[in-house]
């Protein structure tokens, strides 16, 4: 079963196979979600840009990076019965780089088990390379 799903208010999109019926692989899904670092920035950027436009002036690559929203995306494959990985990386726009315009930050890669006993919960594992840090947690009410 494929089902997709886009929530204009969370500003994201999840695409999911399998719904966790079968012991093996499952369950994927997909999903992504755009991250605005600060509303204020973003309407003065884009006020700013939209003058440069109208008044056939070069936008500025800083206020043009201020408007550029980054992007996380999320794989989550079931491996056995309730586990299942996950990885979470944030892919951002510098075109201050002109050799890397795209670059992929801050990933996240988890172990999740969902725990059927207490409903929606699950308790996950996870590890984050770039900070040196990991943590178990148990999150309630997680889809």
């Amino acid at each position: 079963m494929l089902s997709l799903v886009y929530d204009a208010k969370a500003k994201d999109a999840k695409a999911q196979y399998g719904n966790f019926q079968r012991l093996f692989l499952d369950l994927t899904r997909v999903s992504t979600r755009l991250d605005i670092s600060s509303g204020s920035l973003f309407l003065c950027g884009a006020s700013r840009l939209a003058q440069d436009f109208f008044f056939s002036r070069r936008p500025d690559l800083e206020t043009f990076c201020d408007v550029c929203p980054d992007v996380i995306c999320s794989l989550q494959q079931q491996i056995v019965g309730p586990f299942s990985f996950r990885v979470e990386s944030t892919v951002a726009i510098d075109l201050k780089k002109q050799d890397h315009l795209v670059r992929v930050d801050d990933s996240v890669f988890a172990i999740d088990w969902a725990l059927k006993v207490l409903g929606s919960a699950k308790a996950t594992a996870w590890y984050s390379p770039k900070h040196q840090e990991a943590m178990v947690e148990l999150r309630f009410f997680e889809t």
